[in-house]
């Protein structure tokens, strides 16, 4: 009985007093709970100033990579920005004014047109000095040296001539082997294949010639039939007369028949016209309709 009422006064208690999670309990047993945030907190910036520790370690210790030849150059990069960087510098101190390129520019043009100034009084005052007196004759006392008394002229006319003389030696020995040489057979000929194509080109262009001599006659709308074309029309035309001629001879000598008129008549009219079609084709040049 005593213990089922501890329970139950500790619920009543719990109902009446809520404990806050587990922090709660802590708090209730008297126990200052963790504070993780603020750990946390803690740890990152712990980290941050392990890293930038680590950073600043590694980069001294990193060394910039140069060829073998440029390691002992010191860089004038870094030169140039140390320098600017000074607060002596008095560049630094107008590099963000207004203006400052501008009267930097005029500075360096007053500065050269002082240097042209100073390097043109310079050339005048060499100009105006006067040059050293030259030394008298009693004052020159070195030896005067004596020319050999040679002809140079007749010299160099002697050398000329003797190289004349050898070129024309050496040109009687080149023709005397000239000479000697042995000519073959066919020297001096041109070869037959040569000749070969030049008839070949020659016999194409008369026949080009031909035809375009044909063409300039020919009239206008007609085409000039070929001699083999007009040869084989004249031979079916000698057949086709003395087919036709044969059977005329073949009718009977009184056609008393309309029929037979009439057919005598047509055969007669056809052996006409095959007679004049060979009188044309008889001829050397026969033009037709060129459709």
């Amino acid at each position: 009985m005593i213990k089922h009422h501890h329970s139950d006064s500790s619920q009543i208690s719990n109902f009446l007093h809520p404990v806050n999670g587990y922090r709660g309990v802590q708090e209730k047993q008297g126990i200052i709970p963790k504070n993780h945030m603020h750990q946390n907190l803690k740890a990152l910036k712990e980290k941050e100033h392990e890293n930038k520790l680590k950073k600043e370690k590694d980069a001294i210790k990193k060394e910039e990579f140069k060829l073998q030849k440029y390691k002992e150059v010191e860089s004038k990069v870094k030169d140039i920005k140390a320098q600017d960087y000074t607060p002596e510098n008095p560049v630094n101190e107008n590099y963000l004014k207004s203006g400052a390129n501008r009267e930097r520019i005029t500075e360096q043009n007053i500065k050269k047109k002082e240097i042209a100034f100073e390097v043109k009084k310079e050339k005048e005052m060499l100009a105006n000095e006067k040059k050293p007196p030259i030394p008298k004759k009693e004052e020159f006392n070195e030896p005067v040296t004596h020319r050999d008394s040679k002809n140079y002229i007749v010299q160099n006319a002697t050398k000329d001539l003797k190289s004349i003389a050898k070129k024309g030696e050496a040109k009687v020995a080149s023709k005397a082997v000239k000479e000697d040489f042995e000519k073959p057979e066919d020297f001096g000929r041109v070869p037959q294949y040569i000749k070969d194509r030049k008839a070949i080109k020659h016999e194409k262009e008369q026949k080009e010639k031909e035809e375009q001599k044909k063409k300039d006659e020919c009239p206008p709308g007609m085409r000039l039939v070929s001699e083999e074309d007009r040869l084989e029309t004249l031979t079916e035309l000698e057949k086709s007369k003395r087919e036709v001629q044969g059977a005329i001879n073949k009718l009977p000598m009184l056609c008393d028949t309309q029929f037979l008129q009439q057919k005598k008549n047509n055969m007669e009219r056809k052996l006409q016209e095959i007679d004049e079609a060979i009188k044309i084709f008889s001829r050397k040049k026969v033009y037709i309709a060129d459709d």
